[in-house]
């Protein structure tokens, strides 16, 4: 996806599917939050070092902000925004959808449609061959990344779950018992060798 930033790319993706999958990715949201999105509640975090769209409403009428990493936020500042002006796309919809074309032979845009977002990520998925892949599935893996680096708190918070036995039972993985047994294996090593 990196590629379609390239001038010479003629690839059957562009600059809005990476930004998609880079949202999806670094937000762990919603396919219902991230259609909200726009440039106009887009804003830096300069003291914290990252990114995020204001005032987004979440399941159950939350109100949150969907974070996103500062890389992101460079490249929607230093590419998708200039390569919009130049297809000029005159809507503040952060992900854009033609509609029609105006008296004067220019295009109209519009607020692309949830619909439309999920076929782009089930077309991302083709990359790696992945049949059935759907926003969801990057948001498990990135609560399943988040939990393994920070823990369930974090975990549960960023999701916006009311408790962590969701976030558990419906979001990461399964420890299988290879996977507990080498644990333990590997603590009872290195507790060996410290002695």
């Amino acid at each position: 996806l990196m590629k379609t930033i390239d001038e010479d790319y003629t690839g059957s993706y562009d600059i809005i599917d990476l930004i998609i999958w880079r949202v999806f990715l670094d937000s762990t949201s919603r396919i219902s939050a991230v259609h909200q999105l726009t440039l106009d509640n887009l804003q830096y975090d300069e003291a914290r070092n990252f990114a995020y769209f204001d005032n987004i409403r979440e399941k159950r009428g939350k109100i949150t902000k969907v974070v996103i990493r500062k890389d992101t936020y460079d490249l929607i500042m230093n590419h998708y925004i200039p390569w919009r002006e130049k297809n000029n796309i005159n809507t503040n919809d952060l992900f854009p959808a033609k509609n029609g074309i105006d008296e004067d032979g220019n295009a109209t845009w519009s607020q692309m449609t949830k619909e439309s977002i999920y076929r782009r990520v089930r077309k991302i998925g083709n990359i790696v061959g992945l049949t059935g892949f759907r926003p969801h599935s990057i948001r498990k893996t990135s609560a399943n990344l988040l939990y393994k680096e920070h823990g369930i708190e974090a975990t549960q918070q960023i999701l916006l779950h009311e408790s962590s036995d969701t976030t558990m039972k419906h979001y990461i993985e399964k420890t299988g018992v290879d996977d507990v047994f080498a644990k333990i294996l590997s603590e009872e090593k290195n507790n060996n060798e410290s002695e």
